[in-house]
């Protein structure tokens, strides 16, 4: 009986010697970071970044962001490969806003493998959450201002070919007649078009301060542009060059609101930078 136990009790210590513990920490030299590149934000993205200063290969298998500014967590979920001295963009798009009161956290939670085979896991503070403070107040900002007042693009644009003078687009603000105060404060120039004045003169944006609530009329925004440039590329690789940005207030927070013409006015629109140019009409 003492020789089975023994033996036993030998077994068990080769089959615990054999197994590798799960790691709960990540190794010295391994970060992770949030940042969004100029592709990110059109499609409301962002980079889990995991860099690599550990002297050894580090695989990611999966990365998740825990943020409780948005809707649910969103995740990576294809083994990654981290080179020493290099890093990985691990990109995952974000859900809706909560728009909850109080301090938000944020986190990321990471599998890994570390290089002598041993898994593991771990979940990290962000520690700059300015991209998820900024995206998170947009979307409320945006959420916010629908619930007061409506701004609606414009029917048409309105220039005059070979005349070389600025275009008018007339936006519309719709008070829904919701509780709430809204402030426009101004409207930013483009990617294509700059803002100009009553005199002909460029100015950087064009102001507004008008504050809606319920009881308010309908109210027209007019606003005068001018192409910014005139290379031949210039509308046909344009994205985003028909976004107006709206800058908005609302409650004590502030934020910008970007809003789109229709696709005949942003035809219109072309045509007369095309126009205004000396290039002939054409479309992205």
């Amino acid at each position: 009986m003492a020789l089975r136990a023994a033996v036993t009790a030998v077994m068990v210590a080769l089959l615990l010697g054999g197994c590798s513990a799960p790691v709960a920490a990540l190794p010295d030299g391994i970060s992770v970071s949030v940042r969004q590149t100029r592709f990110d934000g059109p499609v409301r993205q962002v980079q889990l970044v995991v860099a690599n200063a550990s002297g050894q290969p580090f695989e990611v298998t999966s990365a998740e962001l825990r943020s409780t500014r948005f809707e649910g967590t969103v995740s990576f979920d294809r083994p990654q490969t981290v080179p020493d001295r290099s890093f990985r963009d691990l990109p995952v798009k974000l859900p809706g806003a909560t728009c909850a009161e109080g301090a938000p956290t944020d986190e990321i939670a990471l599998d890994f493998v570390t290089a002598d085979g041993r898994s593991g896991s771990a979940v990290l503070p962000i520690d700059d959450v300015a991209i998820l403070d900024a995206i998170a107040t947009e979307d409320c900002v945006i959420a916010a201002v629908a619930d007061v007042v409506t701004i609606a693009p414009p029917d048409t644009a309105e220039w005059m070919p070979g005349a070389h003078a600025p275009v008018t687009l007339t936006f519309t603000a719709l008070p829904t007649g919701s509780a709430g105060r809204v402030t426009v404060l101004s409207v930013g120039a483009t990617t294509l078009f700059a803002h100009v004045d009553e005199r002909g003169e460029r100015i950087v944006a064009t102001p507004v301060d008008l504050t809606f609530d319920a009881d308010s009329p309908a109210t027209g925004i007019p606003i005068r542009l001018e192409p910014s440039r005139c290379d031949p590329h210039a509308i046909a690789e344009d994205k985003r060059g028909t976004l107006l940005p709206f800058a908005i207030e609302v409650g004590s927070a502030t934020g910008t609101i970007e809003i789109a013409v229709d696709a005949a006015v942003r035809a219109s629109l072309y045509d007369y930078v095309a126009d205004w140019c000396g290039m002939a009409p054409q479309a992205p």
